[in-house]
């Protein structure tokens, strides 16, 4: 049985990350080290979205293998990202690809973000896009109402993972 992959292209901020929505998730893909102006744009396309989500939104983000440690500058636009849209997010998932000492530094960096954002809404880092999907439909239907299936989430981060952008203004679809 075919299940039918819908993401809608967002946003690409040259080969740093693009940017997907699956319903009521922002998915962020990150292909390379963040930087400041990469976390502004995630900031106008959640300006852009939340209008259209009263209740909230979720987020994930992904960082591939090949994503080292965001900058300084992006880690601080991060914290006050998460501040800003403390009170929309419902939750935030972060799937950290990378394993040994760079995922580590990655791991230890989100949890900096984590603590001096004091975001009102729970994060958490995860190593594959199946834990991230369990866990995110559960605080995502508590805060938003919207009923997310796990695996079809799932289905829907794998595809986005493998997506470098697709061309503005289309959508990404393929099938499990």
């Amino acid at each position: 049985m075919s299940d039918p992959i819908e993401l809608e292209f967002l946003h690409a901020h040259g080969g740093i990350c693009a940017l997907f929505g699956y319903r009521d998730v922002t998915i962020t893909v990150w292909h390379g080290s963040g930087d400041e102006q990469a976390v502004r744009s995630l900031d106008e396309v959640s300006a852009l979205r939340l209008p259209r989500f009263p209740r909230g939104v979720s987020g994930v983000h992904l960082v591939r293998h090949n994503a080292g440690l965001p900058s300084a500058a992006a880690r601080s636009a991060l914290v006050a990202s998460a501040r800003k849209w403390s009170g929309q997010v419902a939750a935030v998932a972060v799937v950290i690809e990378q394993a040994g000492f760079f995922g580590s530094a990655m791991r230890s960096a989100v949890t900096g973000i984590q603590l001096l954002s004091k975001a009102e809404f729970p994060m958490r880092v995860f190593a594959s896009t199946r834990a991230a999907a369990d866990w995110l439909a559960v605080p995502h239907a508590e805060r938003t109402g919207t009923v997310l299936d796990p695996a079809s989430f799932d289905a829907a981060l794998q595809r986005a993972r493998v997506l470098e952008s697709v061309a503005p203004g289309a959508r990404a679809s393929g099938s499990r």
